[in-house]
């Protein structure tokens, strides 16, 4: 297996699109005949975190928002009869809120690409 050391346009979007259908590292890199720790190290190096919700959802990323009780929290009474875990505004002013974070990112395959839950999902993409 040659291990050239650059990847072109047409590399990097072969790897968008098997992160998009689920594929492995090790697969990606058979397809390429590349190094399986080359592609693991492009995608950490070039991945970017976006603040985007999910369509219906609202955007709070609060670890503690499924089980939270805490409301009354703003001066105007159109978001004092809420709870929390139904407010975004609440990240900014509760003294509880600690941000939740995808573990996807953590490990592999590091992106939220080919997740089932992506379009659910209210956490940093």
């Amino acid at each position: 297996m040659k291990n050239h050391k650059h990847l072109t346009l047409d590399d990097l979007s072969h790897i968008q699109a098997g992160l998009n259908s689920g594929k492995s590292f090790r697969q990606i890199a058979h397809d390429l005949s590349k190094d399986p720790k080359m592609i693991a190290k492009e995608v950490r190096k070039h991945r970017s975190m976006t603040h985007t919700g999910a369509y219906g959802r609202i955007l709070n990323k609060c670890l503690h928002r499924k089980a939270c009780l805490i409301s009354g929290l703003f001066n105007d009474p159109q978001y004092n009869r809420r709870y929390c875990r139904f407010c975004s505004k609440c990240n900014l002013l509760c003294s509880d809120f600690a941000q939740e974070y995808c573990l996807l990112s953590e490990k592999v395959p590091y992106v939220c690409n080919g997740c089932q839950q992506k379009t659910a999902c209210v956490l940093d993409k």
